[in-house]
């Protein structure tokens, strides 16, 4: 009977170290990184969570996942696991507690810490909801206990979003953290859409109200222009003079010639225009200028009407009259 139960027991030592065999040649098919026991934050939890996820997938047994673990340590973590490794002999010695053995001897308090901090303030900021969920995974293993659960995990991250997607957040229900993380990235794609469109929306009025505004620029500016015809019509206006004297334009009273016996073609005294030397000037220029200066100022209405071209023998005879005009002036005056 006792020889039955050694035969047997020896029988499932053997199956169990083929089995464990089989594992681990599975287990190392798979290329598990080593690590080598430098102070690296980062290639530290890289080992660590390359390790587990090997164990899930193959789904290990716990008893043999602290051997196949120690394997893969090199230089000063070997060096350190054959100093220590009679801890693997203490009740409930696992997986789980060679990690924590790991941390306090290789993952200096001073950087975790900070990396701990990092990960407790982390904010969404500028980054997208899916960089954002990618940099929260790569900080929250440096703080694995606050995220020890689905739930606190799930709370941790939504507590780090924009208000704005946290509004929208609060009414729906997840299943998981993966689930939130699918329906904050919607969220946020249905949010910048809305914003875009308000955007357009807005630039479009902008330009319409804009637009609109220049017309009573425009009028102002004809405005502008009108004044300044005004102006300009004022200030010819402004040039025509009368003489008190003999009742004539273009002259003031110092500057007529009546009564002075003096030529109103050459401006000599010594004879009147009808015995002028100096040929009549013509009266073409005269006429184009007056029908240019009617034209471009319909309004007017304190010009002559035009005048036909005078000859030269009208002219004189025009002049004639002038002087005997001025003669009588002078006899009146007298």
């Amino acid at each position: 009977m006792l020889a039955e139960l050694i035969k047997d027991s020896q029988k499932q030592k053997s199956t169990n170290a083929n089995e464990n065999a089989s594992m681990f040649k599975k287990f190392s098919s798979l290329n598990p990184p080593s690590y080598d026991g430098k102070p690296d934050p980062v290639e530290f939890e890289d080992w660590i969570n390359r390790v587990d996820q090997l164990f899930e997938t193959l789904q290990c047994p716990k008893e043999w996942r602290v051997d196949f673990a120690v394997f893969y340590l090199t230089c000063q973590a070997s060096l350190w696991w054959k100093v220590n490794k009679e801890r693997k002999n203490e009740p409930r010695f696992g997986w789980t507690e060679l990690q924590k053995l790991l941390r306090d001897k290789f993952y200096p308090p001073s950087p975790r810490k900070q990396r701990e901090d990092k990960f407790l303030h982390l904010q969404q900021g500028t980054m997208s909801v899916m960089e954002y969920a990618n940099k929260f995974m790569e900080l929250s293993r440096f703080a694995p206990e606050l995220v020890s659960t689905e739930q606190s995990r799930m709370n941790r991250f939504e507590r780090g979003l924009h208000l704005k997607y946290q509004d929208r957040l609060t009414t729906q229900r997840f299943t998981s953290y993966q689930d939130m993380v699918d329906i904050a990235v919607n969220v946020e794609r249905v949010v910048l859409l809305r914003e875009a469109q308000n955007v357009g929306d807005k630039r479009k009025n902008d330009n319409q109200n804009h637009g609109g505004a220049k017309r009573p620029n425009q009028g102002n500016h004809n405005h502008r222009r009108n004044d300044s015809r005004d102006q300009g019509y004022n200030n010819r206006a402004s040039r025509k003079v009368w003489c008190a004297k003999c009742g004539k334009r273009n002259h003031t009273e110092s500057e007529c010639r009546a009564g002075t016996k003096t030529c109103y073609r050459c401006r000599g005294k010594d004879n009147f225009v009808r015995d002028c030397p100096k040929p009549p000037p013509t009266d073409i220029g005269r006429a184009t200028s007056t029908n240019h200066e009617r034209n471009n100022n319909n309004s007017r209405v304190d010009y002559d009407p035009p005048r036909p071209p005078i000859s030269g023998k009208a002219y004189m005879m025009r002049a004639d009259k002038e002087e005997e005009d001025d003669a009588n002036a002078d006899t009146i005056s007298i």
